[in-house]
């Protein structure tokens, strides 16, 4: 098996392929109770030669394994390349068939392997112990390490009480974890020489104490797990804990085994409690130093930073990433409409389709070139009204379902524009850059047509075209009307139109999932598929922003759809300081808390330099002839500078330390502070702002001083010349100002 696996590392673009291929034939071997190919001379014997014959059988017969006919297919291609491979390091005699890529599994291998004894202990060791989701999903349960401590009777009672479990749920991967952990906990018991039955654990008395020892073994993965343990590792495991509970329950009730005599051991559910714990971190630099990091926005912040570092964050590299975001959603979408307007014009550019016989012969002789493409798009376009689902229906492009007989299915796929998963999310996401109400759950149920096929929503208004989505966790009712306007508009209007085929298809043969907005092709023109308010993109998100690190650098392993939202709040925020805004940007009610947003380093930093001033400012006129313009002409820093402004344009009216008292927490308080208004300060902090706006023109870095007095202004100037600002001597105060700018004095300042 070390020879092949070596083989396997030089076939291009298959790796993982052939790794799976590997463990299929290691699990044949053992089925048909061969022993292990200890010796690189086992490969150029004739029992090898033979082997790989009932391989091949074995992967065409449905009693094997049950997959597709063109995944058989593309396992056997895989296998054979492997042993060709192998024939280049050491002698082997290769089977007298070669399986091609496009060639059907031979019936008479087939039948060979389906006449051979199976070893029926190992293939209940073998069998898959699957676990059905609501929406038909598979996905598999480790039992097999307790068939022979508790007996098949058993094993299979409690599969079938996972499977009752799981069956009116989304994929549940807790409870995959729980009967995984606890089929391996009873094997481990077994290796010690304690002796476990069916029977002991319908004992609610032996369960009590067996429970307890079962919450140790689950707890002390954290020491056994392979990857670095994270902070929140503990209370990640007290949350499976809990779920265990609920399912040892269900269990119970179906007689599967005993409830507990007294009470199930709730491990430290304070663990849960702990808010410090939530969405934090360690990450490791390359000199090996290891730094705690929050994870609540899509830049990571430090449990610690300097006032200094939190403005060039909040003012400078939240913006930038956040539009770095943008851009690569938005391309991404374009290109895949632009894949799709190049489609509709090569469909036209073919007047009409040959006879099918022709259509038939220029598919397969020159499925590569583009003359099968466009015949492929004119085809489906003319015939079908743009998508059929190709894996099951059989067509004159793809006569065996499979790629390999007609032209590249993802090509054809993206000229039809039939989006995947990925471009659903992009849309998803870059809807959630857009507006803050739109969450990851409210766009996975948001509907378009009713049950008679009458759309209801994204409907066209005077105000712009109309999204209504729906936020469960909402104190009101939870539905709200987005008003979408520009490319966001644009970006929905087409997704309706693109999907619309694809829509038609999932009605007319009773599809779940047609009325949804976001619908969507598993694989290029392969069957539908949709989301629902239980799916989980978080995964599959974080997949397709790796594989676009070249665009995204480092937030490749960062940016998620919530955190994109959450962002859009914060930045919100940032624009307008006005919590309640920020609030309905997010779609929650007013009392929503940015301490919920921003971590903990971020939010003492708006307690005492932010909110302070904006929450209780109060503009007053300074004394006439302060000598603020004079002071700052001769600025020798950014840090004098930003001394100076501290002391001269900011007066708390109530002193710090009388307004902290010795039990305060890291939520400090708030106290109102004063502006001293005057046309030279003014015409300083703008000749400033002005002076930063330069030198960003001209690429150069600005101080972080420079940088938090510049937004300071902005927003300053913005609330004096604001409706909500009533006093018309301050306001001609700033007005005057404007127009007395010396930004030169400051360029060489504000700069780092």
């Amino acid at each position: 098996m070390d020879e092949l696996l070596a083989a396997s590392d030089v076939v291009p673009n298959a790796r993982e392929r052939c790794l799976r291929v590997l463990l299929l034939l290691d699990c044949m071997l053992r089925v048909i109770g061969e022993p292990d190919l200890s010796s690189p001379i086992a490969f150029a014997s004739p029992r090898f030669k033979s082997l790989q014959s009932l391989f091949y059988g074995a992967l065409g017969s449905e009693r094997f394994i049950n997959v597709s006919t063109a995944t058989r297919i593309d396992w056997a291609h895989t296998f054979c390349t492997l042993v060709k491979q192998l024939s280049d390091r050491t002698p082997v005699t290769l089977s007298d068939h070669l399986q091609t890529y496009k060639a059907a599994i031979p019936e008479e291998l087939v039948k060979a392997f389906e006449r051979v004894q199976l070893n029926s202990e190992e293939v209940k060791r073998l069998r898959p112990f699957l676990l059905t989701a609501k929406s038909g999903l598979e996905y598999n349960v480790l039992l097999g390490d307790m068939l022979p401590v508790l007996g098949e009777e058993f094993t299979a009672s409690f599969h079938e009480g996972l499977r009752a479990i799981a069956r009116p749920k989304a994929k549940d991967t807790a409870l995959r974890d729980f009967g995984t952990t606890f089929s391996r906990f009873v094997q481990h018991q077994a290796s010690l020489g304690q002796s476990l039955t069916a029977d002991l654990l319908r004992d609610p008395s032996f369960v009590q104490t067996w429970l307890v020892d079962f919450m140790e073994h689950h707890f002390m993965k954290m020491v056994r797990r392979q990857s670095p343990v994270q902070e929140g590792t503990l209370a990640s495991l007290q949350k499976l804990w809990s779920r265990y509970r609920i399912y040892w329950t269900a269990l119970a009730n179906k007689g599967v085994l005993a409830a507990p005599a007294s009470a199930f051991p709730a491990g430290n559910p304070k663990l849960l409690a702990d808010n410090a714990v939530g969405h934090r971190k360690m990450v490791y630099a390359s000199d090996g130093t290891s730094t705690i990091v929050t994870q609540k926005l899509i830049v990571p912040v430090p449990l610690h930073v300097t006032d200094e570092e939190a403005t060039q964050l909040l003012f400078k590299q939240l913006q930038t990433d956040f539009n770095t975001v943008q851009s690569w959603l938005r391309e991404h979408l374009d290109r895949f409409f632009a894949d799709h307007d190049r489609g509709v014009a090569l469909a036209d550019a073919v007047e009409s389709l040959p006879p099918l016989p022709e259509l038939e012969r220029v598919v397969r002789l020159e499925r590569k070139e583009s003359a099968s493409i466009v015949f492929a798009v004119k085809y489906f376009k003319s015939e079908h009204g743009g998508y059929i689902d190709t894996s099951k229906f059989v067509t004159p492009i793809y006569p065996n379902l499979s790629a390999r007989d007609g032209p590249p299915k993802e090509r054809v796929s993206r000229y039809l524009g039939l989006p995947s998963r990925r471009e659903a999310m992009a849309l998803m996401a870059f809807l959630a850059s857009q507006d803050g109400r739109f969450s990851e759950s409210s766009l996975s149920a948001a509907p378009l047509l009713d049950v008679n096929g009458k759309r209801i929503n994204a409907v066209e208004t005077d105000a712009g075209l109309t999204l209504t989505v729906l936020k469960e966790r909402d104190a009101g009712d939870g539905w709200h009307d987005v008003i979408l306007k520009g490319e966001a508009a644009g970006y929905v209007r087409r997704w309706i139109q693109l999907t619309e085929p694809l829509r038609t298809h999932m009605r007319q043969h009773r599809i779940k999932g047609w009325r949804n907005l976001f619908v969507y092709v598993g694989n290029p023109l392969g069957a539908p598929g949709h989301f629902n308010r239980a799916s989980n993109l978080h995964s599959a998100f974080r997949q397709f922003a790796s594989a676009n690190e070249q665009h995204l650098g480092t937030l490749a392993g960062q940016v998620t759809i919530p955190r994109i939202r959450s962002t859009r709040g914060v930045l919100v925020f940032l624009e307008t300081m006005d919590l309640s805004r920020m609030a309905r940007e997010l779609g929650n009610n007013s009392e929503t808390s940015l301490r919920h947003y921003l971590p903990d380093s971020l939010w003492d930093y708006f307690a005492t330099r932010w909110l302070r001033i904006f929450q209780n400012l109060l503009i007053v006129e300074a004394t006439k002839g302060a000598p603020y313009m004079q002071r700052a002409l001769h600025f020798r820093s950014a840090a004098e500078m930003d001394e100076f402004l501290q002391n001269h344009a900011l007066t708390p009216l109530i002193p710090e330390d009388e307004t902290q008292s010795e039990t305060a927490t890291s939520e400090r308080s708030v106290s109102e502070v004063m502006v001293a208004a005057s046309p030279g300060l003014f015409a300083t902090l703008l000749s400033i702002s002005a002076a930063a706006g330069k030198a960003e023109e001209a690429g150069r870095e600005l101080a972080p001083q420079a940088l938090y007095w510049t937004e300071f202004t902005k927003r300053l100037k913005a609330y004096i010349e604001s409706d909500v600002f009533h006093d018309r001597s301050i306001k001609r105060m700033m007005a005057t100002a404007s127009t007395n700018l010396d930004p030169a004095n400051f360029e060489e300042v504000v700069c780092a």
